[in-house]
């Protein structure tokens, strides 16, 4: 049957795609305090992610930031988003150490080719 009313609070899952944009760089508040869930910026030419950029994201769950010019990444950036699960860094021929953080543990293997 069809329903005409919700019965509790609906899950909200946002997702914000912005593939293939020519992006340098992610600055500091780019997505401060952001309600999205998961943001593809796969496929840019990103060199520089802001250690403010995803400041107050609690919400953050998938962060691919594929196939970039990344050579690091803040151990803030993992600080600011307590609930990231899934961080996609493939392609990112110099990006050779990340930082370990709380529940975070990020390795040059899986930077080299994995989603994480």
């Amino acid at each position: 049957g069809v329903v005409n009313a919700l019965s509790g609070p609906v899950p909200v899952s946002l997702t914000v795609r912005l593939r293939r944009n020519h992006y340098t760089a992610v600055p500091a508040g780019a997505f401060n305090r952001s309600l999205v869930t998961t943001i593809d910026l796969s496929g840019n030419c990103i060199t520089d992610v802001s250690a403010d950029a995803f400041r107050f994201s609690t919400v953050l769950q998938g962060l691919d930031l594929s196939a970039n010019n990344l050579t690091s990444l803040s151990l803030e950036v993992y600080r600011n988003t307590p609930v990231l699960s899934s961080l996609v860094l493939r392609g990112n021929q110099h990006l050779w150490a990340l930082p370990q953080a709380n529940n975070h543990v990020f390795s040059a293997a899986a930077a080299a080719g994995s989603t994480l």
